[in-house]
């Protein structure tokens, strides 16, 4: 029975952070399809390997001075809180393709934040029961805020949960184009 009930926190786990990882890494890589990770389970801990990424890719998923390979690990350790597994992100620079020149930062004046709201509601269900977000565009940034209950047992992790998705969502926000993305994650 108990083997049973671990297999299946294993399971939960591996689909979570398959699901994290691949919804968080779409927008931000240009070359998707060049990027090959797995998720591997040795004792209580629950690995994401990225084994392979593109070369124009791999800044995007270490972020200047690696604050966004940091915001992946906290993402990735908070998620392995819930299913009681420790989470680890591990990010190899096994590299393919040949890396181009990196485009300078261009403002996209039709920027549409309902992507970016819909895909911070879809991360937030997989730490939260509810995922109500609301996105509101001030000049060229954008706000995405959500509340989420004070009972809700991930609550105690808002904070680090909000400022790692607040990370993340800027660098996808530059690579479509928008100056600023904030998330705010309110209990109330």
């Amino acid at each position: 029975m108990n083997d049973t009930k671990s297999t299946d926190t294993k399971k939960q786990t591996e689909s979570a952070l398959a699901a994290l990882f691949t919804a968080l890494t779409q927008p931000l890589t240009k070359n998707h399809s060049d990027l090959i990770f797995t998720v591997e389970h040795l004792g209580k801990s629950s690995f994401v390997n990225v084994r392979q990424v593109h070369a124009d890719d791999y800044g995007q998923l270490v972020g200047t001075a690696g604050v966004t390979i940091n915001a992946f690990k906290t993402l990735i350790a908070a998620l392995g809180v819930r299913y009681e597994r420790r989470g680890v992100y591990t990010l190899n620079k096994n590299l393919v393709g040949i890396e181009g020149e990196r485009a300078k930062f261009r403002a996209n004046p039709d920027f549409d934040s309902e992507p970016l709201r819909a895909l911070l509601g879809a991360v937030l269900t997989l730490y939260f029961s509810t995922s109500n977000v609301i996105a509101e565009n001030k000049g060229d940034a954008t706000v995405l805020s959500a509340k989420v209950s004070k009972t809700e047992p991930m609550c105690a992790y808002q904070y680090e949960i909000s400022d790692a998705l607040g990370t993340i969502f800027r660098a996808i926000g530059k690579a479509q184009g928008r100056n600023e993305v904030f998330v705010e994650l309110n209990a109330a």
